[in-house]
């Protein structure tokens, strides 16, 4: 007799260190060597965390966003570390 169940795969789920990062949501505001404000959220699925940065330092305005989280390339498994990269809108990257 067939068995008419069939096993749906599970969805990934977000590495349990990712939880560490949870403190940075939030808006924050920054003073000292820059001034302006920083947004942490995290991206739907709870695998990234984005950083909304828009600072001011020695008259230069900069708006940028920041990508944290574990490299997973298409089709590899997840990276062993947490990694972060910066785009500004300055034309920067920063990894």
């Amino acid at each position: 007799m067939a068995d008419d169940t069939t096993t749906q795969p599970q969805p990934p789920q977000p590495n349990p260190d990712l939880q560490g990062l949870e403190r940075l949501v939030g808006t924050w505001n920054i003073a000292g060597g820059a001034q302006g404000q920083v947004a942490c959220q995290w991206m739907e699925g709870g695998f990234f965390l984005l950083q909304h940065v828009e600072l001011e330092q020695s008259g230069q305005q900069t708006k940028g966003i920041e990508i944290i989280g574990h490299q997973r390339p298409f089709g590899a498994a997840p990276s062993q570390d947490i990694t972060s990269r910066f785009y500004d809108s300055l034309g920067n990257t920063l990894d």
